[in-house]
């Protein structure tokens, strides 16, 4: 949900609360997966290997 309020005719969008954002935590051992079909290896390795003037998403 998003508190928003007109200002004249600015529209004002507080932004606080509600999120706690902890990085550190996705690191810890009982959150990390291991990638044992090498999924990722092996997309990240296809990325390096794009054409030249390709894009990744493409």
């Amino acid at each position: 949900m998003i508190n928003a309020m007109w200002r004249g005719n600015r529209l004002l969008t507080p932004i606080g609360g509600g999120v706690t954002v902890q990085p550190r935590m996705a690191l810890d051992a009982p959150n990390l997966l291991m990638d044992e079909k090498q999924n990722v290896a092996s997309a990240h390795a296809a990325a390096r290997n794009l054409p030249v003037g390709r894009w990744w998403w493409d």
